[in-house]
């Protein structure tokens, strides 16, 4: 502090605080202690709060410390703080994890009663949910008495969690067959003639809820009744495995109400009489379902009629059982003179549909004693064959007393004419594969005078063996019901008029006539044709342009085609030489006089060579001195040339310099 008086003069004074904090800072209070069943359930981490009476208040998260036991876990979750001036505090919190809860299944399945071990219900997982541990579920476990109608089952699960807590749950399947078997419905009952129309005996099917489907055979009880009615009671029993027992019957009832049968003996005529004695023989199909019928005469009577006179003779036909029928014998006594007739003139006719209608008119020569006998058609019969048919036409003539004879008019059906067709239609194609295959449907118009749809059939195809083109000769047939045939033709030709393709092949370029490639076919390497799988290929010509450096040669190939169709392609070689011929250097000279330098020699140049000229040429250039005397450099240059121009200087050094002394 200053201490200053009133004029001026002034002191200072000094004071000194020591500041020193040595209280630690206070924590709120630790959560109390806690028991807990499941690591899930430890808290999550909090921070606590702390005042101190220096640094300002604030909070810190804990660390959890464990004892690293399981059932039960003690975990120390301890909160630590150190001011400023390094003073500490701490707290505590004590959290036991001790699982004591078991775990729960869901609901078993009820006790359930079923019929078979094979409805016994599948094995199932049953569920189950723990406080700690994850839920899931466990398959169960089947146990017998070992008993059979009934035996009992008992199904149980069971799941034991982390801490050794054991949960167990049961379901009761009780297994007792009472259901009987069922048949299938037994054959409706029957009445039959005769014994011998029984039934054959038969299996007949049952199901049953637990054995295997299967089928017995009935038993018939004793015939009741007599042999023209009674009764049989046929009967099919089964017991399954657990003592069920199910039967079914059919009544079969043996009662012959059926009458016998017999045709009425065939008309008898006796022209003028007498008739006949009576004779049961007559009656030749007497027949019964269940015995032999006894014929026997029943009466006679007359019309009393002059021409002719009908006398009906009656028989009865009586079975076993007295079933019995009436046969009619009718005996014509009549006019001894048949008419006359004399038969039709037969006919031709091609088709079935031209065979005129029955006409009693085509008799006409009809007569009888008596009069005009009547004509009337009876019948036409085939004898069923095809190109011809004989078709036997007959009618009956009848004289006025019922005398009759019979007259035939035969008709022959038999098709002689071919059906028609007009040729199909010219067919031209490039290749012999796009030559259509064979149809039928190309012959459009075929008719026929009696045959309605007419077969068309392929014939041949015959080629000419001609190429470019080849002609193909396709043959169809026409027949008709009786085999009349008509051939049509069809011309194909095959004529390949397209030249194949191919493109250029690539430009070369060389140095030297002697570098050109020799003719080389595969150097056209896309050629292609519409019919021709491989096109040839042949070299035409080289033609040179004549000039030099460079020349260009047109090398020609031309791709052909089976029928001689060609395309051509040119390849472009340019030869032109551009490298220059070399030489060496000839060797250096050394002379003391001016004189004594050597006269130009171009063969002094004695290694030129060049890739093309076989020699080139050699000339002299120059000669070039330095201007310098003892010595004086003398450069000779000569030139090497090719047939191209193409050129190389080469030089000699000439050195004058007298070495000698005066």
């Amino acid at each position: 502090y200053s201490v200053t008086d009133l004029c001026g003069g002034e002191i200072l004074v000094t004071q000194t605080i020591t500041v020193q904090d040595l209280t630690a800072p206070v924590f709120a209070a630790a959560p109390a202690a806690i028991t807990i069943a499941c690591a899930a359930d430890v808290p999550a981490m909090t921070n606590l709060g702390y005042t101190d009476n220096c640094d300002p208040a604030g909070s810190v998260a804990g660390t959890d410390v464990s004892d690293g036991n399981t059932c039960p876990e003690t975990i120390t979750r301890t909160w630590t703080y150190t001011d400023a001036c390094g003073n500490p505090s701490t707290t505590s919190q004590i959290i036991t994890v001790h699982d004591l809860v078991a775990p729960v299944f869901a609901a078993a399945p009820a006790a359930i009663t079923v019929a078979c071990a094979a409805d016994v219900p599948a094995m199932t997982n049953l569920g189950y949910t723990d406080n700690c541990d994850p839920a899931g579920s466990v398959a169960g476990t089947d146990v017998s008495d070992g008993g059979t109608c009934p035996e009992t089952i008992t199904r149980t699960w069971t799941f034991t969690d982390a801490c050794g807590n054991n949960a167990t749950t049961t379901q009761t399947i009780i297994v007792h067959d009472l259901v009987a078997p069922v048949f299938a419905a037994a054959p409706a009952a029957v009445t039959v003639e005769c014994l011998a129309d029984v039934p054959a005996m038969t299996n007949l099917g049952y199901t049953d809820n637990c054995d295997p489907a299967g089928s017995v055979a009935g038993t018939d009880g004793a015939f009741v009744g007599g042999a023209c009615g009674g009764t049989i009671t046929r009967t099919w029993t089964f017991t399954d495995l657990c003592g069920n027992t199910s039967s079914t019957t059919q009544t079969i009832t043996v009662d012959d109400n059926t009458l016998p049968t017999a045709s009425n003996p065939a008309t008898t005529t006796v022209p003028g009489g007498p008739a006949p004695a009576v004779d049961v023989t007559v009656v030749i199909d007497e027949a019964d379902n269940c015995s032999v019928p006894v014929v026997a005469f029943v009466s006679q009577s007359t019309d009393g009629a002059a021409c002719p006179e009908t006398i009906t003779r009656i028989y009865s036909v009586t079975d076993a059982c007295g079933n019995t029928i009436n046969v009619t014998h009718t005996i014509l006594i009549t006019d001894p003179f048949p008419p006359t007739a004399s038969n039709p003139a037969p006919i031709t006719v091609e088709c079935i549909a031209d065979v005129p209608a029955q006409d009693a008119a085509v008799v006409t020569d009809e007569a009888d004693n008596l009069g005009v006998p009547a004509v009337a058609w009876v019948s036409d019969v085939s004898d069923n064959g095809s190109c011809p048919e004989i078709i036997t036409r007959t009618y009956s003539v009848t004289d006025l007393c019922g005398g009759e004879i019979l007259v035939t008019q035969t008709i022959t059906v038999n098709d002689i004419t071919a059906p028609t067709a007009s040729n199909p239609v010219t067919v031209n194609v490039e290749c012999i594969f796009d030559v259509p295959a064979t149809d039928i449907a190309v012959v459009t118009d075929e008719v026929d005078n009696c045959t309605v749809v007419p077969i068309v059939a392929w014939v041949s195809d015959v080629s000419d063996n001609g190429t470019c083109p080849e002609t193909i000769t396709r043959t169809y047939s026409i027949t008709d019901d009786c085999a009349n045939q008509t051939i049509v033709t069809q011309t194909i030709i095959v004529n390949d008029i397209t030249a194949p393709t191919a493109s250029n092949p690539i430009a070369i370029a060389i140095e030297c006539i002697f570098d050109v490639p020799a003719t080389d076919i595969t150097v056209v390497t896309d050629e292609a044709d519409n019919c021709t799988a491989a096109p040839l290929v042949v070299w035409v010509s080289d033609i040179s342009d004549n000039g030099t450096c460079p020349e260009t040669i047109t090398r020609t190939y031309s791709v052909t085609d089976d029928c001689g169709n060609q395309t051509l392609v040119t390849q472009t070689i340019v030869v032109n030489d551009m490298t220059n011929p070399t030489a060496s250097n000839p060797v250096g000279v050394t002379v003391e006089l001016f004189s004594q330098v050597p006269i130009i020699d171009i063969t002094v140049v004695t290694d030129e060579t060049d890739n093309c000229t076989a020699v080139p040429v050699v000339a002299w250039v120059s000669d070039v001195s330095n201007g310098g005397t003892c010595p004086e450099i003398i450069t000779r240059t000569y030139s090497v040339t090719d047939d191209c121009g193409n050129s190389t200087n080469i030089t000699q050094t000439i050195t004058i310099s007298d070495l000698t002394n005066p």
